[in-house]
């Protein structure tokens, strides 16, 4: 799943893994130290706060670090083969407070 996942983007692109807490297993650990642009993050849960990329208005002042607030199930699901379900969308979220 990881390997079609870095076929489809960029190599300029950082991407995150995020899943709950059964799936870092060994095997995906040692593929995320094994890509300098890869990050993984465990233990997301179905009501953590995920935001779109905020769009830039062009008007004056401080502008938005947020986007629209959507879910994790929200995100639209493009391949599946009967063992797992993929996704891909840009967003933001709060790791640390």
């Amino acid at each position: 799943m990881a390997e079609r996942a870095l076929k489809i983007v960029s190599q300029q692109q950082h991407i995150f893994f995020e899943c709950d807490s059964w799936y870092p297993k060994k095997e995906v650990l040692n593929f995320v130290k094994g890509h300098e642009k890869v990050g993984f993050i465990a233990n997301i849960s179905k009501d953590t706060a995920l935001y779109q990329l905020p769009q830039r208005i062009g008007k004056r002042g401080r502008p938005r670090k947020y986007g629209q607030k959507f879910q994790v199930t929200d995100i639209v699901l493009t391949d599946e083969d009967g063992h797992y379900a993929v996704g891909m969308t840009k967003c933001m979220t709060k790791l640390f407070g």
